[in-house]
């Protein structure tokens, strides 16, 4: 089959109410390729893996996985792909999910290659989701959710020599909002559901040391909406708060802005560093949808000095749902 074509995606029928043009054409995957064939900038060496959408966010839209190099690009062949991030230059894993199936309970976690093809089942509908490798491939970090309680907690895996799952490292006094690892893997910043005295739960930073299992405490800054951690750099752990991408200080002072996207109209979503100290950063514009958490648009931010700029806003009905690059 080939690659650029090679995508499982169920044609549907809803109409998108914010893009009637769109909305008018027949949903084949031809015209969904179409649709979602964003002109996306690219970084540079390295290869770019984007996941795209159709909106509205209704459980039928279709998604696609776009695995992009300078030379061109491949669609995968994942149906409804969520999340992504590249274990190694040849291999990303994939979070994908049956969009009529409710807390996570439909959620499938595969290995893609380069090229767009599966290679390997992790997960299939085990109330697992948001996988993420560590910087060596080694190791996989994730979050698990109890059927019936819907308690979470994170479990961290380990790849045999046949890439296979060994047993996991349970640590229910961890229940994930998000998480990152460290540049050496040694550590994972999570961002931990803490009841606040207003009652309400925010995730707070912890440092879990993934060898001696210990888990550390962080001062952030105490923001009222907390702090979700994005990624881990050599230039610092970024995380997504008010009023946009913080940069936290490990040994007490907190997490302060580094980039602000535009808040309260703008939230950022997810991002990933591309290199030469920068990063890219999903932008949700809530003008458009108050209640869409999909990216609307691309941001660069500097990651040594801070600041950053736009580099694109998609069309009406069409969002970047996650983003993750890895150098050659």
């Amino acid at each position: 089959m080939n690659p650029c074509h090679a995508f499982l995606l169920t044609p549907v029928v809803a109409v998108l109410a914010a893009a009637p043009v769109m909305a008018a054409e027949p949903r084949s995957q031809e015209n969904v390729a179409r649709m979602l064939a964003i002109d996306m900038p690219h970084p540079g060496k390295g290869k770019l893996a984007t996941v795209r959408s159709l909106g509205p966010n209704r459980p039928s839209e279709p998604s696609m996985l776009v695995i992009a190099t300078a030379a061109g690009s491949v669609v995968a062949e994942n149906a409804h792909p969520e999340e992504v991030r590249w274990r190694n230059p040849a291999e990303l894993i994939v979070d994908s999910f049956d969009r009529t199936v409710r807390n996570h309970s439909g959620t499938r976690i595969t290995r893609v290659d380069a090229g767009g093809r599966e290679i390997g089942e992790l997960f299939d509908r085990t109330m697992r989701y948001a996988p993420r490798p560590s910087p060596d491939g080694r190791w996989l970090a994730l979050t698990t959710m109890h059927e019936k309680t819907g308690k979470q907690r994170l479990e961290i895996y380990g790849f045999g020599s046949d890439d296979r799952l060994g047993e996991p490292r349970v640590f229910h006094e961890l229940p994930p909002y998000n998480l990152a690892w460290s540049p050496d893997g040694r550590h994972i910043a999570v961002g931990v559901g803490v009841v606040e005295p207003t009652g309400k739960v925010w995730p707070r930073l912890r440092i879990l040391d993934v060898a001696a299992g210990t888990i550390r405490e962080v001062a952030d800054g105490g923001r009222p909406d907390g702090v979700r951690p994005m990624f881990w750099t050599e230039e610092g752990l970024f995380v997504e708060s008010e009023p946009g991408v913080r940069r936290c200080d490990l040994d007490g002072g907190g997490c302060r802005v580094h980039y602000d996207v535009g808040y309260p109209r703008f939230r950022a979503r997810a991002a990933t560093p591309v290199g030469n100290g920068k990063a890219w950063v999903l932008v949700t514009d809530f003008a458009r949808d108050a209640f869409e958490v999909r990216g609307h648009e691309l941001h660069e931010i500097d990651l040594v000095n801070g600041g950053g700029r736009r580099l694109l806003r998609l069309p009406d009905g069409v969002f970047l749902e996650d983003i993750s690059w890895i150098g050659e």
